[in-house]
This record gives structure tokens, C-alpha cells and sequence, in this order.
């Protein structure tokens, strides 16, 4: 009989957990409803170098809270271009995750035309290039007939720019800056198809390689954002 009563008991311990769970992850979701209601989010899309098409998502603060500022704008942005579609002898590819702020020193974004800001940028690209080379001859011999280049790199770097206010809760900004490699990694694939040759057998191909994948993942690069529209809701 103690046996029954005791059995009785952890079953009904049992069920009680899935809704004890329930209304505690209801009950977080409620505290956190008046935070996540004091951010207005954007989705955004824009057309930049060496990023290409991209599209993301800013946002801010809108309540009067210590960590809320209308002056400052949090994004975070993803992209890429792959050209051409099909497999050609030629090719270009290139991804891009970017995240970063926007402060708006001198005025309040949403309240004055034109808006001007700076910001910070720390991203991840890879951009990879297939070429043929076959045209280009030294003496009439053709050195290197193909190339692949795979180059990946984490960069931070300061940007400026201004923002316009279109109505009806679009806004339209443009930027300037430059990108600072952190960090770069990759490797250059370079081969001679009427001699067989390659970065693979041969030692010269290979020094050359690495002399120039070294000295592109050293070069600053400017960025460009031509355009990139914000809708806000």
C-alpha cells in the first residue's frame, strides 16, 4: 500500500514539471517583453565595396533608459555575390558578415535631414577568384595559364557618413571608410596547363604564390557604400 501511494506521488511529480517549466519560460518572456519593446528595429539593404549587395538589420533604443540613446545604432549585416552562376573558366565570390555602430554626434537621427555619423565596423570576407591567364605571355610563352585565389579576413575599421530622411519611415545613407586587416588567411592555386606545372610540383610557382597572397592580405582596403535604404516600422 506504501508502495502504491509513493508511486502516485512521483507520477504526479512528473507531470507537474513540463508545466512548472511552461510557466517559468512564460514568465521570462513577460520581464523581457517591456526590454525588447524599447527597441526599434530596421531591416536594411545596401549596395557597397568591397561588401556587394547586402542585406541586415539596424536597430536602437527608444525609451529613456540609461543604455537607450536615438544617436547610436547597432546593425549587423550579410552578404555576398557569386558571378557568374554557371561553371566558366572565370569566376568571382565573395561573403561578408559585418556588424558595427552608427553614433550620430551632432543630432538626434530621427528628428533631423540630413544626419551625420561615424561609426566602427568588425567584419569577416572571403572572396574567392577563379581566372584564366592563358592570354597573358611573357617572350610569347605562357607562364601561368590559370589561377585560383581563396583569401579569407577579419577587419575592424572607422566609417562616416550621412543619412536621409525619405517620410514614411525609409531612410537613405551613403558612407566612406577604411578596412583594417586583423587577421588574413589563404592561398593562391597558379598552374601552366601546356607545361603540367603547378603550385603543387613546382617550387618557384609556389614561392610565387605565397609572396602574393602575403601581400594581399596586408593591403588596407576603402570601403564604399553607395546606397543602403532603411525601413523602420
Amino acid at each position: 500500500m506504501v508502495k502504491g501511494v509513493v508511486g502516485v506521488k512521483s507520477e504526479a511529480r512528473g507531470g507537474a514539471r513540463p508545466a512548472l517549466s511552461f510557466f517559468c519560460l512564460f514568465s521570462t518572456l513577460l520581464s523581457a517583453a517591456p526590454a525588447l519593446a524599447e527597441v526599434q528595429f530596421g531591416p536594411e539593404f545596401s549596395i557597397s565595396l568591397p561588401q556587394t549587395l547586402q542585406l541586415g538589420v539596424e536597430a536602437y533604443c527608444t525609451e529613456g533608459a540609461f543604455y537607450c540613446q536615438d544617436k547610436l545604432r547597432g546593425y549587423l549585416d550579410l552578404g555576398g555575390l557569386m558571378y557568374p552562376l554557371v561553371l566558366s573558366d572565370r569566376a568571382l565570390s565573395v561573403f561578408n558578415l559585418e556588424t558595427g555602430v552608427r553614433y550620430f554626434p551632432f543630432s538626434l537621427a530621427s528628428t533631423f535631414n540630413p544626419a551625420f555619423f561615424t561609426g566602427m565596423a568588425l567584419g569577416f570576407r572571403n572572396v574567392g577568384i577563379k581566372a584564366d591567364l592563358s592570354d597573358f605571355q611573357v617572350d610569347g610563352a605562357t607562364l601561368v595559364s590559370s589561377a585560383l585565389i581563396s583569401l579569407s579576413t577579419v577587419y575592424m575599421g572607422p566609417f562616416v557618413g550621412v543619412k536621409f530622411s525619405l517620410g514614411n519611415g525609409f531612410l537613405l545613407e551613403a558612407n566612406v571608410g577604411i578596412q583594417l586587416p586583423l587577421y588574413a588567411s589563404g592561398f593562391m592555386y597558379l598552374s601552366n596547363g601546356n607545361t603540367g606545372a603547378s603550385s603543387n610540383n613546382s617550387e618557384q610557382l609556389q614561392v610565387d604564390s605565397g609572396v602574393a597572397i602575403s601581400r594581399i592580405a596586408r593591403i588596407l582596403l576603402p570601403s564604399v557604400t553607395a546606397v543602403r535604404l532603411i525601413r523602420y516600422f
